[in-house]
């Protein structure tokens, strides 16, 4: 009868280390996984973040070539007529296609990366 007592009370001990042991194991996966998804965020943030300042640097590059275009072809005072008739060419082909173009794909790119970073 003791031996018994003793035999159960030890499968008992035994049976308790093995549901903690797993238990541990469990909380140990859940917070390498937990680990993993932070990880998998950040990364993706930072990507992101590279994305949009390729864009802005697009953007930028877009700006200064049209500034300058636009200010080495104003130089010619002789010229001014036919640089005013041409501006007024290629304003109202820019303003066809803003109107047939409202929402132009680098903007709507740009749009879409400042809202996943956001989210």
């Amino acid at each position: 009868m003791f031996g018994l007592l003793v035999v159960l009370l030890l499968g008992g001990i035994f049976g308790y280390a093995i549901k903690t042991y797993n238990g541990l194991r469990l909380r140990s996966e859940g917070v390498k996984r937990s680990n993993s998804d932070l990880t998998g965020m950040l990364r993706k943030r930072v990507t992101l973040v590279n994305q949009l300042i390729d864009i802005c640097k697009g953007y930028g590059e877009h700006e200064k070539l049209t500034h300058i275009t636009v200010s080495e072809g104003a130089t010619n005072v002789a010229e001014s007529a036919s640089i005013a008739r041409a501006a007024n060419t290629v304003i109202d082909r820019v303003t066809a296609i803003a109107s047939n173009f409202p929402d132009l794909k680098a903007n709507h790119t740009y749009e879409k990366l400042m809202d996943q970073l956001h989210s």
